[in-house]
């Protein structure tokens, strides 16, 4: 699976998110996930790094919906949405119906778009 975000990446959340976090994007985005070193994951985007910091100050999930929306390019959004709800998240609903919208748990908003 291809994803495109740039080459580098880096979300921060609370360490209560890890879990859930994890599996919305290996389960849900197919993201390869390696980890460097507590407190960071870090994912495999192709090309690139997601990095995900884990830390007791970052934002809480409400404010973080508030923060920057990314768009992340797949080859196929409708199969990506479909694994995404498959793995227990639910799409965030948003005024534009031409792309699906999640929020990573505890962490930014993203809509999925044609690469």
């Amino acid at each position: 699976m291809a994803i495109a975000l740039g080459r580098n990446s880096k979300w921060t959340v609370r360490p209560e998110y890890r879990e859930r976090m994890r599996k919305m994007l290996t389960e849900g985005l197919g993201l390869k996930y390696e980890n460097p070193a507590p407190p960071i994951d870090q994912y495999s985007l192709g090309n690139g790094m997601l990095g995900v910091v884990f830390e007791d100050a970052a934002l809480g999930e409400q404010d973080a919906h508030k923060g920057a929306w990314l768009e992340l390019l797949v080859e196929d959004p409708a199969a990506t949405t479909k694994r995404i709800e498959a793995a227990g998240f639910a799409q965030l609903e948003y005024q534009d119906k031409t792309h699906t919208y999640f929020q990573s748990p505890g962490g930014p908003v993203f809509r999925l778009a044609k690469m």
